[in-house]
């Protein structure tokens, strides 16, 4: 049978809500807990595309730190000064060093990856760069 969920988060309290509004839970995250999920849902994707950008761009070495600068440092700053001021609080270096700890972690982890995935898909000719 299928179920209707509804999820919503205000503060640090999530409730969801199965069929019905009668039919609530609720769930504290601490404040460490809700950031983590926070900059981790929007930086480790982000760091993910990054990585294979990255792969696709070995050996050019302008590209890659344009890249570092407009995929990683610019992405950060601009949501913390978004944040900052539509919360109306001061800029967070806290903030700003978790998104870049989840960006550059993330580029970390995946990099090997994605670099033998794509040698292997380049020498298997399912990958073409046209050259």
């Amino acid at each position: 049978s299928l179920h209707h969920l509804v999820i919503t988060y205000a503060d640090s309290t999530a409730r969801v809500y199965v069929d019905k509004l009668e039919n609530l839970h609720t769930l504290k995250i601490p404040q460490l807990g809700y950031k983590v999920l926070y900059y981790g849902a929007i930086f480790v994707p982000l760091a993910g595309l990054l990585g294979l950008i990255f792969g696709l761009t070995q050996g050019f070495w302008a590209g890659r730190t344009a890249l570092w600068a407009t995929g990683v440092v610019l992405p950060a700053l601009l949501l913390e000064g978004l944040l900052a001021s539509s919360g109306h609080r001061n800029f967070s270096p806290e903030n700003l060093f978790i998104s870049l700890a989840f960006s550059i972690g993330t580029l970390l982890i995946v990099k090997e990856p994605i670099e033998a995935w794509l040698k292997a898909t380049s020498t298997s000719g399912y990958l073409s760069t046209g050259r």
